[in-house]
């Protein structure tokens, strides 16, 4: 079964807070993450949303390697 990922983030200020988050889906199962940090940039955080996602999927693929990914980001930077 395919698993999507959509992925965002963002800081205040350029560098500044930032928060990023991700949603993985798997059918109708969802997972959300997210997290913070004090001082960064909006590509560390949009950066950070993709990173972490595929690393949950990681750790799922143990149990489950043959499925499909869609990675989706709110902006073009984590894709191209």
């Amino acid at each position: 079964m395919s698993v999507e990922i959509f992925t965002d983030g963002a800081c205040r200020g350029n560098p500044g807070p930032g928060g990023w988050a991700a949603l993985l889906r798997k059918g109708t199962t969802e997972k959300m993450i997210s997290g913070a940090e004090e001082i960064s940039t909006n590509n560390q955080m949009e950066l950070m949303a993709a990173i972490q996602g595929l690393e949950q999927l990681k750790k799922a693929s143990a149990s489950d390697p043959d499925h499909g990914l869609t990675v989706r980001a709110a902006g073009d930077y984590p894709v191209d």
